[in-house]
């Protein structure tokens, strides 16, 4: 990691006051062990759950492929679709090797089933939050779940919202402290600020950010 070395400072502003600190790793680790224990229940413990023994799916994605079967026609590709059932891709589209998804009635009828039973319009499939998919599709043979299933490879699947996934990575990643060389510590540490001013405080009583100090010649 690149050394800030003076050249940024952490801000701190609550009720109209202002405090500065050195933009140091050391710092950022502090404030963050000063308020974590304001962190979500449900975040901490996804950050620390056994991934030996249970596969971490993004419920939202679940939702948003199922939508979008219901969406397109039949023998229309979905990248939803094939995202659900064969997970991310790589970053290059040249490099993409997984099968392409399209939607079939099977799959139509699938989904539209699931929603009468549940009360659902399959036409305006509303946000499902997690607690409600680990309820009443995780353990069932929902086709949608196929791919999710071989990839967890006999592990417990937890599906989770798509807030406390990226919450729970981001804390991982902030408590690992595992840094890239060319990485600008001012960055970094701006990272640790961020996640603190969205999960762990009352943005009303207290922010933190990274500012940049004004060079005098």
């Amino acid at each position: 990691m690149i050394e800030d070395q003076g050249q940024h400072v952490i801000v701190s502003r609550s009720y109209g006051n202002y405090e500065t600190y050195a933009c140091t790793l050391a710092n950022a680790h502090a404030l963050l062990a000063q308020h974590e224990e304001q962190l979500n229940a449900d975040v901490k413990q996804l950050a620390e759950l056994d991934r030996e023994t249970h596969y971490v799916v993004n419920g939202q994605r679940l939702v948003k492929a199922m939508r979008d079967v219901m969406a397109k026609e039949v023998g229309e590709a979905s990248a939803q679709l094939r995202a659900q059932l064969y997970g991310n891709g790589p970053r290059k589209a040249e490099d993409d090797e997984r099968p392409q998804a399209v939607v079939t009635q099977e799959l139509k009828d699938e989904v539209t089933l699931w929603c009468v039973k549940h009360r659902i319009n399959p036409l305006s499939i509303p946000d499902i939050n997690a607690e409600r998919i680990n309820k009443d599709l995780a353990g069932t043979e929902f086709s949608l779940l196929q791919g999710v299933k071989e990839r967890a490879k006999g592990r417990a699947l937890v599906f989770v919202d798509d807030w406390a996934l990226q919450a729970a990575e981001e804390y991982t990643q902030l408590k690992t402290g595992t840094w890239k060389a060319e990485a600008a510590e001012s960055r970094v540490v701006s990272r640790y600020l961020q996640f603190i001013t969205e999960y762990l405080v009352d943005r009303s009583d207290v922010t933190y950010e990274v500012s940049q100090l004004k060079q005098t010649v």
